[in-house]
């Protein structure tokens, strides 16, 4: 007897659509997750964890590790990360990834509106900042630079490891991203100009944001003739 689903496979399950449902799954998911701790964040159930946390991180301060963190936290900063957008849609546009440069382009400059958004929506007060660092007038929830950061490392990964066969330099890659963005969220943490809450939140935030659009680079025809390995 002939299997009913033979004739269904090729089409509705081929790898490309399993990766976009996917994608589609894990923004819904960051979606979800990111709502009820916005609740959680208004409804004031995240302040005690979020200052235990706090507390727990600033007491393993000590001079070296607070200049790091000074300089590490530029790397969420709207200038440093204009720049790196800049000559990475350069790159791309090099290397014939117009798709990329594209998807790289509509990514940052979403992040500005639903920085400013999101935290007028909340309006979250900041809390006291550690180490003499200027307390700043915008509102606290969700985390800026967490959120720039993730959205631009990233999608930066993503579309990169998308287009890199060899999978030694794609874990380094994964390895590299989430190192950014984790050193740029605890910065934030350690400097006290964020509770670990708002830092989550940007991080959860930028995952609906980078997956939702990462489902329109899973294009079967154009992956075939944009892959190129960028090692020998």
């Amino acid at each position: 007897m002939r299997d009913p689903l033979a004739a269904v496979w090729p089409k509705y399950f081929v790898p490309a659509r399993i990766r976009r449902a996917g994608l589609l799954v894990l923004s819904i998911s960051a979606l979800l997750f990111f709502l009820w701790l916005s609740q959680a964040v208004q409804s004031g159930n995240a302040l005690s964890s979020d200052n235990q946390v706090r507390d727990f991180i600033h007491n393993q301060s000590f001079p070296a590790l607070t200049w790091f963190m000074r300089y590490a936290t530029h790397l969420g900063a709207g200038p440093v990360l204009s720049t790196l957008t800049i000559g990475s849609v350069a790159g791309f546009i090099y290397r014939k990834w117009y798709r990329a440069a594209i998807l790289l382009v509509i990514d940052m400059v979403g992040v500005p509106f639903f920085n400013s958004n999101l935290k007028v929506f909340y309006h979250r007060a900041r809390p006291d900042a550690f180490f003499g660092v200027p307390l700043l007038t915008s509102y606290s929830f969700p985390s800026g630079h967490s959120l720039s950061a993730f959205c631009f490392y990233g999608m930066m990964v993503t579309l990169l490891t998308a287009r890199v066969r060899n999978r030694r330099t794609r874990v380094a890659l994964w390895l590299a991203g989430a190192l950014l963005a984790l050193t740029v969220g605890v910065s934030r943490v350690y400097l006290g100009v964020h509770y670990p809450s708002d830092v989550i939140g940007g991080f959860a935030a930028a995952l609906v944001w980078v997956s939702a659009l990462m489902v329109f680079d899973q294009n079967e025809d154009s992956n075939a003739a944009e892959e190129t390995s960028l090692t020998p």
